[in-house]
């Protein structure tokens, strides 16, 4: 992803919620890049015509979230006009992750792989074996559908 491009982009539009979005997704990644025991770029994943890392998408998916807690916050102390930005910048920040996998296709995965079923020690790899299937689909959710299954 070409985060530059993207705050410059937003800077020319004038359309600040936009850019400091992807500022708090640039600062992290600099923060990562320069820490003692950065994390691994992993794989790379198409995204209509741009490509993310594993590590941009968890990036965003982190900064999704403290939003989502700062609406709540924000709206709990009756203050409309900043939780309003905060959902904005989340608006922006859900526009640059793949589309979700929904639930079905994750349980049909799971089901053609082991029709059977499986042990309680073999879930962690079926686990890893759905993640490599769906890179960007939500671990909770996967580990969710994957203890249904269980014999």
């Amino acid at each position: 992803m070409y985060i530059d491009d993207l705050i410059k982009k937003a800077t020319l539009e004038k359309n600040s919620a936009k850019k400091e979005a992807y500022r708090a997704i640039k600062a992290e990644l600099l923060l990562n890049n320069s820490s003692k025991n950065p994390k691994p770029m992993g794989k790379m994943i198409n995204v209509g015509d741009s490509t993310l890392c594993e590590l941009e998408i968890s990036i965003i998916k982190k900064q999704i979230q403290i939003r989502e807690e700062q609406v709540s916050m924000y709206e709990a102390n009756s203050r409309k006009d900043l939780a309003d930005m905060y959902r904005e910048q989340m608006k922006y920040l859900k526009e640059l992750l793949p589309p979700e996998i929904s639930k079905d296709k994750i349980q049909e995965a799971v089901v053609t792989a082991y029709p059977n079923g499986f042990t309680q020690k073999e879930m962690g790899k079926v686990i890893k074996e759905i993640k490599a299937i769906y890179p960007t689909a939500d671990g909770k959710i996967i580990s969710e559908i994957v203890k249904e299954y269980i014999v």
